[in-house]
């Protein structure tokens, strides 16, 4: 079910703006326990670089991560790692009308190797 506010100007016949409000909305989830990335040693990650890389989570109904897909990291050592630590984290679960539910969560990565 939607419900549409719109506002209206009557003098001038001129509708001014708009806005649909879902009322099936999903929460997003936030972060309870976050992913430690403070000791990822591997040969391919120089100090002082940077490491950007797109990561899907899979969160099950209680918000832990149950899978994590889509690192475009070549070095399979470090992916290993950042896996790890995501598995680790905690968010709270997607919420539909309240209701927990399984969902995946797009996240981008942006890493400092230690140096």
């Amino acid at each position: 079910m939607k419900t549409v506010l719109c506002v209206m100007i009557p003098s001038l016949f001129i509708l001014t703006a708009c806005a649909t409000k879902n009322h099936h909305t999903i929460t997003p989830p936030t972060i309870v326990k976050a992913p430690d990335f403070s000791k990822l040693s591997t040969k391919s990650c120089r100090g002082g670089e940077f490491i950007n890389t797109p990561a899907v989570l899979k969160l099950d109904k209680r918000g832990k991560v149950t899978d994590v897909y889509g690192l475009t990291i070549q070095d399979k050592k470090l992916a290993k790692q950042i896996t790890t630590q995501f598995k680790k984290a905690i968010y709270t679960p997607y919420k539909h009308n309240g209701v927990p539910i399984a969902r995946n969560l797009d996240v981008a990565i942006r890493l400092k190797c230690p140096g």
